[in-house]
Order: structure tokens, then C-alpha cells, then sequence
């Protein structure tokens, strides 16, 4: 095989493969369209059916894209996997040696008021499983900070300098802390591209949450260095770690579902490929050169900087004549996801607004078909969700019309070829049918899942379909909620209302309470309890149709309550529910992560649980850790400069008021001044004891240096 595969030979299979998938989703497509306009045919189409109609059009398109992908996937697995991925074109060696790679390599792991012990601790393993490969040599991690909040600032650096210290890596491992984080977390990643990215010739790019197996990372490189016409590989990462019951049924879905999807995804998309943010690798040159994120039109929410970043630098990847691939085939690619469902709502919330945004891009020149597809799911998968809302309200309407009598058509081809039998069971075969496209790919899944690595890595056959059985009546319970509060979402945002973009909660702890649950769900309950007294004493033959829309609104509570909890979780994994490969058989990595996690928590535990001010006042008085920090803030050749009058001010009220006497911007404000915090580091242990703050001296002390009531000493 060539060192590279050919534009040509991939534009030729493309095209055949492009031609087979969407004929097939125009003709099924057509055919749904069609029979939902011929059963509307016999009301003689007033405008309630027109809207119905149109409704109908817009919201079975996502549906049938998805269908048929994970259609075209399962036949794809079944028959073996896919012949056309980027692993199998890509020309990657079946054994991998350090001599093969030539290339040098930046992991970035971008974070915000993130725990700093587990993110190094994640810097750790992927470290250390690099070093035993031999491959370390080609690889340099950077921690880019945008934390705002001073004591997740300070103990990044303290975690920072110790991780270094233990495994010799000063020059390896580096950390960085933005002064000013404009444009969250892409602006982030600009930042460090400007200041060190051509040194390096390509990127992986991991959340705060991500862990990498040290054949995944050196796979994707070796792939990138033989193709040099590839822009960006994404892999397909696996959700591990959950805890809580919601959790567990979120890396069930993605570990179980996932594979034939992905697998339809490659086989439409191919070298047109979709980039997710994290665990991929990209092409540093052309990233820098190319991906420049536009500001759009208008302002906050739709217009201005935009906010979900991946889709788009995909696309301008693309429009440079780079291509992007889904490597879904390379194990070893992990995240976690939001431990509750409420966490899962939040976050939607973020995802909503970015998403919508895309909707200028659709418009935007030189976008190819598929980019421009990949930005239309992105707008319809929040977007939809008002528009089943109309739906429902406008079929509800339209069912009470026809309660009032009317005139009625029978030139419908359906009457004419089945009577009026035909025409009365037509609307509940078409019902059965749109049902089916969501639940036909799950069973699929079971079976190419069976037939592909056996049902046995995840809890047997038969435990594996009641999981798939028990997804579904859960995900049927959750989707109206969904649908209201991304309706919800959808409507704020067309108001104009921004988003807060915070730190993400990335533990279940003791899950959501009762009080928590009813704040948060309380409008769902009662939406759910008002549609059901609406149906009950206007519409009882309407009711059962709306049945799992009322009984998901009117449970969303308790469901939430009941998911979010840890000991659920822990008993349906011993039950043997909800089990994924990563559990049954964890790969080392995984398996030293945890007991690395296990002994900081053991550690944490028996600690005394000193506040949050301790952390941030040794910052001050520490010898070592002062340094660290100021060696941090300071950049290279830059002189010393005179403390500003403010800040100084500042400083003197902390040295007689204690650090709880600063507000959150005016510590920040002396934290990020290396003149300040070498000036408050001398002032601090020359004083005399009865001139400084009791936590001062209660710090002081913690040295043998101080007696507890010292005389005055001279100043220096």
C-alpha cells in the first residue's frame, strides 16, 4: 500500500457510497412525507393540516438521517467493519516502534476550577504509559489554566510542580494560567497555539475529563505523520467512571449504541468528518493557519464570538483541503460524562446556545454538502424539540376540529387502494413506524453487538437485552422532559439571553436531593399535571396517546432523584445491568487511574480539613511555593516593575485584615502581580507577630519559627 491513499481513489468511493445513502433516505423519506400528506388528504388540507404537514416534514428528516445510519452501520459490522476507515487506508504498521515516529507532538488538556489532583493524576498515567511504550521522547503536555477561582489556581500549580518533581518531568509537562480567558475554552487553545504551537507539528487536544491509552495516542500520530493530507482525526470516545444510575445508563448507550453509529457516520461522511473538541489529533499548520474562528454577525446569543467551536473549525479544516476522519475503530479513548441528570440538563443548556448559532454558517461560502449537513443536525437537535411541541398542540387541535365534524375526502390513494379500513389504521401503522426508527437501532445494536465481540463483555445476552429494554422505557420517561426544557432553552435564547459557561460537576457525591429535584423540575410537573386534567375533561380519547409525554412530565422528580444516586448505580451493577466492556474487562490504564484516584481520596479522607483560605495564605508565606508562583506569573525578560498604588493597597489591607478581607477580583488582582506577591512574602516573615493578621500568624507558626506570643522584633 502507497504511503498515503489517494484523493481520487477516496473521492470515487465516496461518491458511490454518498449516492447509495442518500437515495435510500430521499426514497424513505419521500414515502414517510407522502403517506403523512395522503392520510391528511381526506380533511381537505385547512391550514392546521398544512402546518401539521410541514411540522411533520421538518422533524422526520434528523429522525430518518439517524435510522439509516445506524441501519447502514449494522451491515457494515456484521459484515465485518468497514474497509474504507482512516486505520485500514492510512497505511499504520501492525506493530508500533518508537522509531517510527519523526514527528513532535503537544497533548493540551484545557481546564476551568477543575479538581487539579485528578487532572494530574489523568497527566499521570497517560505520562507514564507513553514512557513504558518508549514513545515519550515525541510527546510534550501542556495544562492550560482558565481557572478564575484562586484556590483551583493555586493548587494547579502546587499539583503541577509536585507531579514534575516525582516523575523528573520539568521540560515535559508544562503549565500555563491565562491572564485573561477570552473566548473560554477555544480562545484557550488559540492562546496556545499563538505562543507554542509551531514548535510542534500536531495536537491532541483532551477535557478535563479525557484519558488517552498510549497506543491510541501513538496510533493517531503515526497515522497523521503517513497521511499528510489529513487535517484532523477524531476517535470515538467511551464514557467510563460512572457511578450514579443516570451515569452508568449514559456509557451503557454510548458503549453499546455507539459502534454501528459511528460505523453509518464513516461510511457517509468518510473523509468529511466531524470534530468533537477533544480526544482527536490535528495537524498544528493548517489548524493555525486556517481554523481562525469568524466573529458572527450580531450580538450575544446568536451573533459574536462563537461559542461551540468544534463543528466549525471541522469545516474550515475542510474548506482548506484537508480532510477530517472519524476513527471510531481505535479503542482506548475515554471520557466521562454529567453525573446526574440535572448536570446533563445544565449542560444541554451551554450546548443549545452554541449549536443555534451555527445557523448563520449554513449560509456561510465554500462550506462542502457534508459540513453543512453536520451544522443543519446540530441547529434541528435542539430545534426540534419546539417544533414536536407544535406538533403536539396542532395534532390536539386538529383532533378536536374533527370531533366538531367535517367535511371528509375520500379521494386519498389510501382509501381508494384499502378502503376506508385502510384509511383508519393508516395514521396508527404511520405512528408505529416513526416509533420504530427510534427503537429498530437499539435491538440492532444488541444483535451486531452479539455477533461482532459477543454479549458477554457486557453482562451476557440476556442481561444486555433487559439493559437495552430498561434504556428505552427510561429514555421514552425522560424525552418529554427534554423536549420541554430544550423548548425552553430554544425560546431564551431567541430572546436573547446568554449563557454562563461554569465548571462542570464531574462526580455524583451524594446526588441530587429531593429540594434540588422539585426546584429544577417543578414547572415539568406541573405542565404534566395540567395537560392531563386538559385531556381528561375535554379529550379522554386524545389521553392515551399522550400517556408516556404526561407520565415522564409528572415523574421527573422522582426520576431524577432515583438516577442521580450512587447506591442505585452500584445495584444494578451488581445485578449485571447496564455493564460496558470497560467495566468487564478494564484495560491497565483504567485500572491504574482508579487506584491512583482511590488513594487521593483515601488520602483527602484523613487529611484535617484545613479551609480554603490556608491553601491561598501559604501562597504568601510558603518559601517554595511563593517562587513557584511568581516564577509562573513572570515571563521571560521581563523586568521588575513597581507595585501599583491599588494593588499595594490592597496588599497592606491583607497583611492587617487577613486574606477573607480581599473580594474574589481583588485577590485575583494580587495573585496575578509578581511584584505584590514578592513583596507580601518578605512583609509577611519580617513583621513583627502583633502587626499581622491572626491567620498570618496561625500560618507563621505552622514553621517553628514564630513564638506564639512573640515580643516585637525589629522590622527590616
Amino acid at each position: 500500500m502507497h504511503s498515503s491513499f489517494s484523493h481520487q481513489r477516496i473521492e470515487k468511493v465516496v461518491s458511490n457510497r454518498r449516492t447509495k445513502f442518500f437515495a435510500t433516505f430521499i426514497i424513505f423519506y419521500t414515502v414517510l412525507v407522502w403517506s403523512k400528506a395522503d392520510i391528511l388528504w381526506h380533511l381537505q388540507m385547512k391550514p392546521l393540516e398544512w402546518i401539521q404537514l410541514g411540522l411533520f416534514a421538518v422533524l422526520i428528516f434528523p429522525l430518518c438521517i439517524g435510522f439509516l445510519t445506524s441501519l447502514f452501520g449494522f451491515i457494515l459490522e456484521i459484515r465485518g467493519g468497514d474497509c474504507f476507515t482512516i486505520t485500514r487506508l492510512g497505511n499504520l504498521p501492525q506493530v508500533l516502534n518508537p522509531e517510527y515516529l519523526q514527528s513532535k507532538t503537544a497533548i493540551i488538556m484545557p481546564v476551568f476550577n477543575e479538581d487539579a489532583s485528578i487532572v494530574f493524576e489523568r497527566i499521570r498515567v497517560i505520562y507514564l504509559s507513553l514512557e513504558r511504550k518508549g514513545f515519550l521522547k515525541n510527546f510534550d503536555f501542556f495544562v492550560l489554566s482558565d481557572s478564575n477561582d484562586p484556590k483551583c489556581w493555586l493548587t494547579e500549580e502546587i499539583a503541577w510542580m509536585e507531579l514534575c518533581r516525582q516523575l523528573q518531568a520539568f521540560g515535559k509537562i508544562f503549565y500555563r494560567k491565562r491572564r485573561l480567558p477570552i473566548n473560554k475554552k477555544s480562545g484557550n487553545v488559540a492562546d496556545f497555539c499563538r505562543r507554542w504551537g509551531k514548535r510542534y507539528d500536531f495536537m491532541i487536544t483532551l477535557d478535563a475529563d479525557s484519558l488517552l491509552e498510549a497506543d491510541a495516542i501513538v496510533k493517531l500520530t503515526v497515522l497523521m505523520e503517513k497521511n499528510p493530507q489529513v487535517g484532523i482525526i477524531q476517535t470515538a470516545p467511551t464514557l467510563v467512571r460512572g457511578q450514579s444510575l443516570f451515569s452508568r445508563i449514559s456509557q451503557f448507550v454510548v458503549s453499546f449504541y455507539g459502534r454501528i453509529f459511528c460505523s453509518g457516520l464513516n461510511y457517509w461522511q468518510m473523509a468529511n468528518g466531524m470534530y468533537w473538541g477533544h480526544n482527536a489529533i490535528l495537524r498544528l499548520a493548517p489548524f493555525i493557519n486556517h481554523c481562525h474562528l469568524p466573529n458572527l454577525p450580531g450580538s450575544v446569543p446568536f451573533g459574536g464570538r462563537i461559542l461551540s467551536h468544534d463543528f466549525v473549525e471541522a469545516a474550515l479544516m475542510q474548506r482548506a483541503g484537508y480532510q477530517v476522519w472519524l476513527a471510531y475503530d481505535i479503542p482506548g479513548s475515554y471520557e466521562e460524562g454529567p453525573p446526574t441528570w440535572i448536570d446533563f440538563i445544565k449542560r444541554d443548556r451551554r450546548w443549545c446556545a452554541g449549536n443555534l448559532q451555527h445557523f448563520w454558517l449554513l449560509l456561510s461560502r465554500e462550506l462542502n454538502s457534508i459540513n453543512r449537513l453536520h451544522l443543519l443536525l446540530g441547529v434541528l437537535s435542539y430545534l426540534t424539540s419546539p417544533l414536536w411541541l407544535c406538533y403536539i398542540v396542532v395534532s390536539f387541535l386538529q383532533y378536536l376540529e374533527n370531533l366538531r365534524g367535517g367535511n371528509v375526502a375520500t379521494q386519498s390513494l389510501i382509501y381508494r387502494t384499502f378502503g376506508q379500513i385502510g384509511q383508519e389504521l393508516a395514521p396508527v401503522v404511520l405512528f408505529v413506524v416513526v416509533i420504530s426508527l427510534l427503537i429498530i437501532p437499539r435491538f440492532l445494536a444488541w444483535l451486531a453487538n452479539g455477533l461482532r465481540v459477543g454479549w458477554r463483555i457486557f453482562g451476557g445476552s440476556v442481561r444486555s437485552l433487559i439493559s437495552v429494554f430498561l434504556e428505552l422505557l427510561l429514555s421514552s420517561l425522560a424525552a418529554p422532559v427534554h423536549m420541554v426544557m430544550n423548548s425552553k432553552f430554544v425560546v431564551f435564547t431567541a430572546l436573547g439571553k446568554s449563557v454562563s459557561w461554569l465548571s462542570q460537576k464531574r462526580h455524583c457525591g451524594q446526588g441530587s436531593t429531593w429540594r434540588e429535584a422539585w426546584d429544577f423540575h417543578r414547572s415539568q410537573f406541573f405542565l404534566g399535571f395540567l395537560i392531563l386534567m386538559m385531556l381528561y375533561y375535554h379529550s379522554g380519547e386524545f389521553l392515551p396517546i399522550l400517556v408516556p409525554m404526561v407520565l415522564g412530565l409528572l415523574l421527573s422528580v422522582p426520576l431524577s432523584v432515583f438516577s442521580s444516586r450512587r447506591e442505585v448505580g452500584d445495584l444494578f451493577r451488581k445485578l449485571g445491568l447496564f455493564l460496558t466492556p470497560e467495566e468487564t474487562r478494564p484495560s491497565n490504564l483504567l485500572l491504574q487511574f482508579e487506584k491512583n484516584v482511590h488513594m487521593l481520596e483515601s488520602r483527602k479522607s484523613n487529611h484535617d480539613g484545613s479551609d480554603n483560605l490556608d491553601q491561598i495564605t501559604n501562597a504568601f508565606i510558603d518559601p517554595y511555593l511563593n517562587a513557584v508562583h511568581v516564577v509562573l506569573l513572570r515571563r521571560r525578560g521581563q523586568r521588575p516593575q513597581k507595585i501599583n498604588e491599588h494593588i499595594q493597597q490592597l496588599c497592606q489591607k491583607l497583611i492587617v485584615h487577613g486574606v477573607e478581607s480581599l473580594q474574589g477580583r481583588e485577590l485575583t488582582a494580587v495573585l496575578q502581580d509578581a511584584q505584590a506577591m514578592e513583596w507580601l512574602h518578605h512583609k509577611i516573615w519580617s513583621c513583627p507577630a502583633d502587626q499581622l493578621h491572626p491567620s498570618l500568624r496561625k500560618a507563621l507558626q505552622k514553621y517553628n519559627l514564630l513564638d506564639p506570643q512573640p515580643q516585637s522584633p525589629l522590622c527590616r
